[in-house]
C-alpha cells in the first residue's frame, strides 16, 4: 500500500468536504438556540453547506482530483 502525500490528501474538493463535515456540529448546536434569528441563520448555513456537496463533486470530476479519502468522505458519488 502506497503512502499518500499531502497533495493527494488536501485537494480542493477534499477541503470543501472537510469544511462541510466540520459545519455539522455548528449547525446541530445552532438548532437548539431559540429565536427566529437563530432559525434563519441555521437554515441559511445549512443551505450554504449543502450546496458545497455539488461544488466539490464538480471540482473533483472536472479537474480529475478524485482521491481515496474523497471517495470515503463522500461515498454517494460512486461513479468516479
Amino acid at each position: 500500500m502506497e503512502k499518500l502525500n499531502r497533495e493527494q490528501i488536501m485537494t480542493l474538493p477534499n477541503g470543501v468536504t472537510i469544511i462541510r463535515v466540520l459545519a455539522i456540529p455548528v449547525i446541530l448546536t445552532m438548532i437548539f438556540y431559540s429565536g427566529q434569528d437563530y432559525r434563519l441563520l441555521t437554515g441559511l448555513l445549512f443551505l450554504l453547506v449543502a450546496s458545497t456537496d455539488m461544488i466539490d463533486g464538480y471540482l473533483a470530476r472536472r479537474y480529475d482530483l478524485t482521491t481515496t479519502l474523497g471517495k470515503f468522505l463522500d461515498p454517494w458519488r460512486t461513479n468516479y
